[in-house]
């Protein structure tokens, strides 16, 4: 008999694999029959993000239709529109809005009653698209734009250990941190000096890109020189596609590998695209530190 190339078998062993699981959706063509992703139409309470009236149905990711009275009139304009995956609809703010993709359900809305999100109802309208197995998406790459080492340039300062340079680092969102911020960052990294230089990469831009900061940039405690602020969507381009954009290669993933995890049958926020920041700002760190550093990353939660 003819013999397969070892990473051909390995990948008809993949397929055949992943065509067992049920909920997936495959991209390209896998030996077995596709099937779809699951709850198409199933309501979900909350939103997935704020919006303008508006929105490219060609090339965007997002927008709101004005005047629409029904969820099945919002559903309507969903499937009229090429790029819409999602809709979030409520009757009470009168909006309509639309998504490419929806990687978390938002129950808070800025200067409204707490969990004043729960008046809308998000419904997943259309699968996604299948493609060629070679997604356009994984062509991504993201692109690091290091620090400089002196503080006066720009960059974050870095502290001598045993001889060599020496930094932790942390990432957090903007909305953690304003909420560590008002109780003096008791319970985080931050608490305490730790010896050494830290570097936060916090997430403003990318949280007023999506309407969900205020116009106040996360700053370093008052006399905490130890403390450094990067913008980490400022210093790797591309990272805000990767996370919102639904051609991505985290998406694909998930389409092939089914929109679940281990331990959450069904996700409200896919982990991938949380776990993308933490590795841009390794990769941002690392980048921005000279050969023989030692970097250290610890969670923001994390108390010395």
């Amino acid at each position: 008999t003819e013999s397969r190339p070892a990473g051909a078998e390995l990948e008809a062993k993949a397929w055949s694999f992943l065509s067992g699981l049920e909920e997936t959706v495959f991209v390209g063509t896998p030996p077995r029959k596709r099937v779809e992703l699951p709850r198409l139409m199933q309501e979900h309470r909350g939103y997935c993000g704020q919006t303008e009236v508006g929105g490219n149905c060609e090339t965007g990711h997002q927008g709101s239709w004005a005047g629409v009275a029904t969820m099945q009139d919002c559903v309507g304009r969903c499937h009229a529109c090429a790029r819409c995956q999602y809709i979030s609809f409520s009757k009470k703010f009168d909006d309509c809005s639309w998504y490419a993709a929806c990687d978390a359900m938002l129950t808070e809305i800025p200067n409204q009653p707490p969990r004043a999100g729960e008046a809308f109802r998000t419904i997943r309208v259309k699968a996604a698209v299948a493609s060629n197995r070679g997604h356009s998406g994984c062509r991504q790459q993201l692109l690091v734009v290091p620090s400089t080492q002196k503080r006066h340039n720009g960059g974050c300062a870095m502290t001598t250990v045993a001889g060599a340079p020496a930094v932790v680092i942390t990432s957090t969102s903007t909305s953690s941190w304003r909420s560590a911020e008002r109780r003096g960052f008791e319970g985080t990294v931050l608490e305490r000096a730790l010896g050494v230089s830290l570097w936060v990469y916090h997430e403003h831009a990318f949280d007023a890109l999506k309407g969900r900061a205020d116009d106040k940039v996360p700053q370093a405690p008052v006399g905490r020189a130890d403390v450094c602020m990067v913008n980490l969507f400022g210093v790797t381009p591309g990272l805000d596609e990767v996370v919102s954009s639904p051609e991505s290669c985290i998406d694909t993933f998930y389409r092939i590998g089914g929109v679940r995890e281990p331990f959450e049958f069904m996700l409200r926020v896919q982990t991938g695209k949380l776990w993308v920041r933490n590795v841009a700002a390794i990769a941002h760190a690392l980048a921005s530190l000279p050969r023989g550093a030692s970097l250290l990353r610890l969670d923001f939660d994390a108390v010395a």
